[in-house]
């Protein structure tokens, strides 16, 4: 559990630096470059939930 929790800490991280990137028109050519990463974030997690059996899911 303590590796989810560093998971969705991650991701928070770089949704709050998307979103400040999207403001700020200077780094706007960086853009696809936080969403690779955050992309790839989201997938390891998807996976890692995966191979852990779901997290928070039923199994009905």
């Amino acid at each position: 559990m303590e590796y989810l929790g560093n998971v969705i800490q991650g991701i928070e991280k770089k949704l709050l630096v998307l979103v400040a990137n999207m403001r700020d028109p200077d780094t706007t050519w960086s853009f696809k470059e936080q969403y690779r990463g955050y992309r790839e974030t989201i997938m390891d997690f998807a996976v890692w939930t995966k191979q852990n059996g779901g997290v928070g899911v039923s199994s009905k």
